[in-house]
């Protein structure tokens, strides 16, 4: 399968200490990150705070699992297989 991909930040620059986005830089970011996913047609939101994000402008995408050391999720083999398999589905659908 040939696809071209991009990689983009729900907010471009550093967050204060490095954490999560507030919610309101969040809604600040909103009208930039909808120019940046214009005439994309597959998004997958790595994380609750891209998926959050996207909802926010009515955007369809999938939502995986962020892959930060904080979260176990792809450690394990038999979730990320599943979740693999649902990226490729949704990628070829």
């Amino acid at each position: 399968m040939s696809i071209n991909v991009a990689f983009t930040n729900v907010i471009d620059s550093y967050t204060s200490s490095n954490k999560a986005p507030t919610a309101k830089e969040i809604k600040e970011a909103l009208p930039a990150l909808k120019y940046k996913v214009e005439g994309h047609t597959k998004i997958i939101a790595l994380g609750r705070v891209a998926a959050k994000a996207l909802r926010s402008i009515s955007v369809d995408f999938l939502e995986v699992p962020h892959p930060s050391g904080l979260n176990r999720f792809w450690n394990d083999r038999d979730q990320s297989r599943i979740m693999i398999n649902r990226i490729r589905a949704y990628v070829a659908g």
